[in-house]
């Protein structure tokens, strides 16, 4: 029969979260870099090569705006977990409280 118990370590998810912020911090970091060397700025000499290099600046544009919506749903999650601890760490401390009481 499965366990109906939950246990939770505050702290271990504490630094899971600053972990997960490192994460994103490194990502951020690429992202500034990736800005500034995507894109296709060789001149055009025909329809097709125009074609291509707006497909190509199109889709950097894209994948820049979604990985950056990846970091900041990265920061969410970590500031979640840091939020959860923190009540769990003080319901402890409550709990702790009211039974030396």
């Amino acid at each position: 029969m499965p366990s109906q118990r939950i246990d939770l370590d505050a702290v271990e998810i504490i630094r899971s979260a600053a972990n997960l912020e490192k994460i994103a911090e490194s990502l951020e970091a690429d992202l500034a870099r990736f800005d500034t060397t995507v894109g296709v700025v060789i001149p055009p000499r025909d329809e097709v090569s125009v074609a291509a290099i707006q497909a190509a600046n199109k889709t950097a544009s894209v994948f820049r705006i979604d990985a950056t919506g990846g970091v900041g749903e990265i920061r969410r999650v970590a500031a979640a977990l840091r939020v959860h601890a923190e009540a769990v760490m003080a319901a402890d401390t409550d709990s702790a409280g009211v039974l030396r009481a």
